[in-house]
C-alpha cells in the first residue's frame, strides 16, 4: 500500500482528459450501483467532452485529481448551478478512489479541496451530493466532511440487472465569510511540533471582521495555524511583516477566510519583521480560532 502523505491533489486540466476518462469509467464498471452514469452511456463519448468538463479556475465546472507519482487513482468534480435563481447550490460528483488505493483518506482530502475551492466562488452557499442507499463508507466520507443527510429518493437508480437503488441526498452549508486573516502584522507567540508537522500560535493575529457588508481591521486572539509538513520548525517568534500562501492551483494568498483547511501542494512564505524570510512546503494547512478565543478591537483601528 503507498502511504496517504505521497499522494498530490490538484485540479485537473484539459491534459488530464485521458487519464480521468479512464478512472471514471473504470468505477462505472465495477460499481455500477454507485454512480448515476454506465459506461454504455459515457464509453462512446469523444475525448473533447471529458476535456471540456476540466474548465480552468474560475469555470462553473471543475475537477479534482488524487495522484500517486504520474498516475491518476482518485477524483472529484463541483459544479455550479446555472439558472440565477439556483447559483447559489454546487454539486458534487464523480467521486472516485482506485480499489488499491482505498483506506488511506484519499477520498476525504478530494472532498476537502473542493469544499476548500468552493469557498472562493462568488455567491456559493451550499453544496449538494448524493449517495446510494446501502454505501456506508462512501456515506461516511461525507459525514465527515461536514455533509447532513436530509431524505432518501426511493427508486432513484434503475440497473440493468433490474435492481433499484436508492440515493440519499446530503448538503453542507458553506461558512458565513465573517471574518479573514492576514499574515503582515500578526504576531506569532509559538511553534509548536504536533503529529507529522507542526502548528503557529499567534498570540495577537491581524483579522478584519465583516460587519454590514463592509470589512473592518482589527485583532482576534489568539488564532492557530497547523501545518502536515516535513520541513522542520522553523526558529520564528514575534511580529511578521508580511506572509503568502500559494496553494495546490497557484494563487498567492495574503488574507485567508477564517476558519480555513486546504489540501495539496502548498507553499508558506513568511517574512519576520526582523530575520530572514521562511519557507515552508506543507501537505495541508488548517487556519482557526480556538473556542474560547474573543474578539477585541485594535488599538491601530
Amino acid at each position: 500500500m503507498t502511504a496517504a502523505y505521497s499522494v498530490t491533489i490538484r485540479r485537473l486540466g484539459p491534459e488530464d482528459a485521458a487519464a480521468h476518462r479512464a478512472l471514471m469509467l473504470g468505477a462505472y464498471q465495477r460499481e455500477p450501483e454507485a454512480f448515476t452514469s454506465s459506461v454504455a452511456e459515457r464509453e462512446h463519448l469523444p475525448l473533447d467532452w471529458w476535456a471540456r468538463r476540466l474548465g480552468p479556475a474560475g469555470s462553473d465546472e471543475q475537477v479534482w485529481g488524487a495522484f500517486i507519482g504520474e498516475r491518476l487513482v482518485g477524483a472529484a468534480g463541483l459544479s455550479r448551478e446555472p439558472r440565477e435563481r439556483t447559483a447559489h447550490r454546487g454539486f458534487v460528483f464523480g467521486v472516485a478512489v482506485e480499489p488499491d488505493h482505498r483506506r488511506q483518506g484519499i477520498a476525504r482530502r478530494l472532498v476537502r479541496t473542493l469544499m476548500a475551492d468552493a469557498r472562493t466562488w462568488p455567491g456559493l452557499r451550499l453544496l449538494e451530493l448524493t449517495v446510494s442507499d446501502g454505501n456506508a463508507s462512501a456515506r461516511r466520507v461525507y459525514e465527515d466532511c461536514g455533509f447532513i443527510a436530509w431524505g432518501c429518493e426511493p427508486r432513484a437508480l434503475a440497473l440493468d440487472d433490474g435492481r433499484e437503488i436508492g440515493k440519499w441526498h446530503m448538503q453542507w452549508m458553506l461558512p458565513a465569510p465573517g471574518r479573514r486573516f492576514a499574515f503582515a502584522d500578526s504576531e506569532v507567540a509559538a511553534v509548536e511540533p504536533t503529529t507529522g508537522g507542526w502548528r503557529l500560535r499567534f498570540s495577537a493575529a491581524q483579522v478584519a471582521e465583516q460587519r454590514d457588508g463592509v470589512w473592518q481591521a482589527g485583532h482576534l486572539a489568539p488564532v492557530v495555524l497547523v501545518l502536515q509538513t516535513a520541513a522542520p520548525p522553523p526558529a520564528l517568534l514575534g511580529r511578521l511583516a508580511e506572509g503568502r500562501l500559494i496553494d495546490a492551483q497557484g494563487r498567492a494568498w495574503r488574507e485567508l477566510p477564517l476558519p480555513q483547511a486546504l489540501e495539496g501542494a502548498l507553499r508558506l512564505e513568511l517574512q519576520p519583521a526582523r530575520g530572514e524570510a521562511v519557507v515552508i512546503d506543507a501537505r495541508s494547512l488548517r487556519l482557526g480560532a480556538p473556542p474560547r478565543a474573543r474578539w477585541r478591537e485594535s488599538l491601530a483601528c
